[in-house]
């Protein structure tokens, strides 16, 4: 459990450094740099998309090499410098540049980071393990919104700083990837290939099933704006981000032992059901009480789903294998995070934020309906 501990606490000072940025950014792109939403959610999901590619890629190399630390080490590095020059930014393209190279971090380490959580455990407390590390993630973007938050009421201080004061946790964070353990990288016979990878029939289902799920679950800016259109001060969305954030962490932890009882499936359904009532919810939700309620219940949307779908990969996939599972699960999801969060960004400014919620609600249905018809076909 060492390396799940210690990729929790590189995870929470990862996400203080990243949240201080990105619980104000959304409202800062729109308000002081001019970008429209349908910007947002092109650099959004254009940089995410990006990711998808190095995601694929480092978990089939992690796994043909049989050494993952290097990867999970470049990443955090990687992106840590990158957000360092957020304050410098002056228009659309400045803040594309700077995700995309924070997002080539991401995909760097992502399926290598959770290979080394799934294999540091066995398979009965897996979902306990992804638990952990999502509410030790989520904690620091509690962290990091809260800090914000004070640092703009209780300070005076503008975006621009907040992004120079975030730079000294990502710091630390990547100098604690120095420690991780890893097991003893496996020799291979001169000429021996690594054997392919092949899904079967129910991880194929998985894997469309959420990618349909991952174009309803619209970018948090999305949930931001949304905010800021209710009513919420500029000062006020990291509090609202700070309310997600904390149900998001309380909830991580103790669903992913229910997914260990009940299995992946049972639980992902849950999920999928209340995401597409939350996105039902934001067609309507133009006060700060409802506000309030899409936050509570965007975390536990996102407490369900996260830690859950990532233990669901490895459940599906094998020891030796797990690299390029969760390197096609990340690629399937962000290559439809471009399209998808271009279209709700192109509703919103078009024809208003409730189109962009419809059509959140209609994917996220769509992925319950498939599930639930899944489980009854399995259970007969």
């Amino acid at each position: 459990m060492r390396n799940i501990y210690l990729l929790a606490i590189i995870s929470l000072l990862t996400d203080v450094h990243s949240e201080i940025i990105m619980s104000i950014l959304p409202v800062f792109m729109v308000e002081e740099l001019k970008i429209g939403r349908f910007g947002v959610g092109i650099i959004e999901g254009l940089s995410d998309t990006l990711t998808s590619f190095l995601k694929l890629w480092s978990g089939w190399v992690s796994d043909k090499f049989g050494r993952k630390k290097p990867f999970v080490l470049a990443g955090y590095t990687i992106s840590t410098i990158s957000k360092s020059f957020m304050t410098f930014v002056r228009g659309a393209f400045d803040v594309l540049l700077i995700r995309i190279i924070d997002r080539i971090g991401k995909g760097i380490r992502t399926s290598p980071r959770d290979a080394l959580i799934s294999e540091a455990v066995s398979s009965g407390v897996r979902g306990r393990a992804f638990g952990i590390h999502r509410a030790a993630d989520t904690m620091g973007a509690i962290i990091g919104s809260l800090s914000a938050m004070v640092g703009m009421s209780l300070f005076g201080l503008n975006p621009r700083k907040l992004f120079i004061y975030a730079i000294f946790p990502g710091v630390l964070a990547s100098l604690l990837t120095l420690f991780i353990k890893e097991r003893t990288k496996e020799k291979k016979e001169p000429g021996v290939q690594t054997p392919s990878y092949k899904p079967g029939k129910t991880a194929t289902f998985f894997f469309i099933t959420h990618t349909i799920f991952t174009m309803g679950s619209l970018s948090y800016a999305f949930y931001l704006l949304k905010l800021r259109e209710a009513g919420f001060s500029p000062s006020l969305v990291p509090a609202g981000y700070l309310l997600f954030n904390l149900v998001y962490a309380s909830m991580a932890y103790p669903l992913g032992i229910l997914s260990d009882r009940l299995g992946g499936f049972r639980v992902l359904l849950i999920g999928y059901l209340v995401h597409t009532l939350i996105n039902f919810l934001a067609i309507f939700t133009y006060s700060l009480p409802l506000g309030i309620l899409l936050m509570l219940g965007y975390g536990v949307g996102m407490g369900i789903t996260e830690a859950v779908g990532r233990r669901t990969v490895a459940d599906l996939s094998k020891v030796g294998e797990r690299g390029r599972a969760y390197g096609i699960f990340h690629f399937l999801l962000g290559i439809v995070i471009l399209p998808a969060n271009a279209f709700a960004g192109y509703l919103w400014d078009k024809l208003g934020s409730k189109w962009t919620f419809i059509f959140g609600t209609s994917m996220c249905f769509i992925s319950f309906v498939m599930i639930l018809c899944f489980l009854k076909i399995r259970k007969q």
